[in-house]
């Protein structure tokens, strides 16, 4: 069953792997330009340039998007695993709900958030751990 809803998620035009590696290319590139900022000034300014990248939406969605994120924004501890991770978990679960509410079923979620999990995890371990 999973590998079905898999299969229905790969035929969107951009790939959840293309996003992570996207956002670890941004993360690192940030880490250049803002050598005097902390961690989770970082992930902040991350997580931000997401939000505005996505302003041009209609308001209800924007508006959605904001909520999605706000608790994120405001936990110092988080991680980039868990910046990453709400960024894909939203675009490819939270955006598209009604969609995946026909295409899943809850133990086809709990695989793809395995999956997601541990591919973050993983690009992480071997990008940026050697930087």
């Amino acid at each position: 069953m999973f590998q079905r809803f898999k299969k229905k998620l790969s035929d969107m035009p951009v790939s959840y792997g293309a996003v992570v590696n996207k956002q670890i290319n941004i993360y690192l590139e940030l880490k250049k330009q803002h050598t005097a900022s902390t961690e989770n000034e970082i992930l902040d300014i991350l997580l931000t340039s997401r939000i505005r990248t996505y302003s041009m939406l209609p308001q209800p969605s924007f508006k959605k998007q904001l909520v999605y994120y706000k608790p994120l924004l405001e936990d110092d501890e988080k991680t980039l695993d868990d910046v990453i991770f709400h960024i894909v978990w939203y675009e490819f679960i939270i955006s598209r709900q009604d969609w995946v509410a026909k295409h899943s079923t809850p133990r086809e979620l709990r695989s793809f958030e395995i999956e997601v999990e541990k591919y973050i995890s993983d690009q992480i371990k071997q990008r940026v751990a050697h930087e």
